[in-house]
């Protein structure tokens, strides 16, 4: 009987080792048979994930003449000596710039060249403005920013010149001319 016994003892401790090493395997529900079944692992929380764009913007002050580069002024009749030529969008531009920008005026010379030249006809006979405000200033060979020392927001757009003129009866007859020279910047 004893050699019975001690099978059983053995069979016993064979059966409890099944038994408690099944238990650890079963879930809770049933599963059909052969079906994988895995536990949830717990995300752990990281760091988001991030990356760097760089680029490189070069500065922009872009002007440019979009009409006309001469601007002519007929005075072959008394009337219009008498009252002058307002030539009204006398000049376009277009202007693109990536920072606060202005323009400026001047004239390439204190005189006009041609004419009569006993009497030099000053640059400051030519008036200039913006398109619609009427309010002329005379052209001097000195930079004068148009608008005044307010700088113009960036960005890109149009904007207009008119001339003025009135030469009267104080210079010969002849043809004049003088260039104009327009400079855009950022200070």
């Amino acid at each position: 009987m004893k050699k019975i016994l001690l099978s059983t003892s053995i069979f016993a401790l064979i059966t409890i080792g099944l038994v408690s090493t099944a238990k650890a395997q079963i879930p809770a529900t049933r599963v059909p048979l052969g079906t994988v079944v895995s536990a949830a692992v717990p995300a752990t929380p990281t760091a988001a994930p991030t990356s760097t764009v760089t680029t490189s913007i070069v500065e922009v002050l872009d002007l440019a003449v979009t009409s006309q580069t001469t601007s002519n002024f007929d005075f072959s009749n008394i009337t219009t000596l008498d009252k002058g030529i307002t030539n009204t969008n006398a000049v376009d531009f277009m202007f693109r710039s990536n920072k606060p920008w202005f323009v400026s005026i001047k004239a390439d010379g204190a005189n006009f060249t041609g004419g009569d030249a006993s009497t030099p006809m000053p640059a400051t006979t030519l008036q200039y403005s913006f398109t619609g405000v009427n309010t002329f200033t005379p052209l001097t060979e000195t930079a004068t920013f148009l608008g005044g020392s307010t700088a113009q927001a960036r960005g890109a757009g149009t904007f207009s010149l008119d001339y003025k003129m009135n030469p009267g009866y104080n210079y010969g007859p002849g043809n004049y001319s003088l260039g104009i020279t327009y400079t855009i910047t950022n200070q």
